[in-house]
């Protein structure tokens, strides 16, 4: 099995031949929207896939000209399975201000996953901001997964014990920081990620071939043979959804 549990297909040009690729491979891909908007208008346009997967999003980078945009996320969260791209960006550059109004939005916004009766899966941005992110998240009933985890001195023991998930790509893997990150995760958390077209690396179209790539990186981490990791990754995704039929 395949997949990519955070990637950005509508921001490639030839997105509807990367989605009928990845539907006649079927690997499986979570799509991020960075506004709701976007969000409605894809599920609109797609309505009938079976491995490609359309997360309704509201970009933290986003949100201060966009907070404006948040009733029309909170109306669609109800009938959504997957959320994100979602989250706090605390990078140097970011006014005080802003990051007030990403912390007030975000904290809407899981206040009211929590209370919606379906359990969400939540693909999470955390840009030095990852234990302010566990902080307002805390335990939640669904899914949250940390997408490109990267703040050093993040609670990960508390993040572990509150069951949350972390998605790997292959920029991530490549630098010894990032290994090292990894090093500290446990195996049954692990997902794969490619981020595109964020990352560096990636083909100028959308390439199906990450999956393999970044799973090599990961066996060579762990020290185990590549159809070893895969499996363990594939396990930990089929836990991911747990309630969802998979091919």
């Amino acid at each position: 099995m395949q997949f990519d549990v955070h990637a950005h297909l509508d921001l490639y040009k030839d997105r509807d031949e990367i989605i009928n690729k990845a539907e006649q491979s079927k690997i499986y891909v979570i799509s991020m929207t960075n506004l709701p908007e976007l969000y409605e208008k894809y599920v609109r346009e797609y309505p009938s896939l079976s491995h490609v997967r359309f997360a309704l999003g509201l970009h933290p980078e986003l949100v201060k000209d966009h907070a404006k945009q948040l009733p029309l996320f909170l109306s669609l969260l109800p009938k959504a399975r997957y959320i994100g791209e979602i989250g706090l960006d605390y990078s140097k550059q970011k006014s005080d201000v802003d990051k007030r109004i990403q912390q007030q939005v975000f904290e809407q916004i899981i206040d009211h996953c929590k209370r919606c009766s379906d359990p969400k899966i939540l693909s999470i941005h955390s840009r030095n901001a990852a234990n302010e992110i566990i902080d307002i998240i805390g335990r939640y009933n669904g899914q949250v997964v940390f997408h490109w985890l990267s703040d050093k001195n993040v609670k990960l023991t508390e993040a572990v014990e509150n069951g949350y998930y972390f998605s790997i790509n292959r920029q991530m893997a490549s630098y010894q920081s990032g290994q090292n990150l990894i090093r500290k995760m446990p195996l049954h958390r692990l997902l794969i990620e490619s981020d595109a077209p964020f990352t560096k690396g990636n083909s100028p179209s959308y390439s199906v071939e990450q999956f393999v790539d970044t799973a090599k990186q990961m066996s060579v981490i762990f020290g185990f043979s590549l159809d070893e990791m895969i499996k363990i990754l594939s396990d930990n995704f089929r836990r991911l959804l747990k309630n969802e039929r998979l091919d």
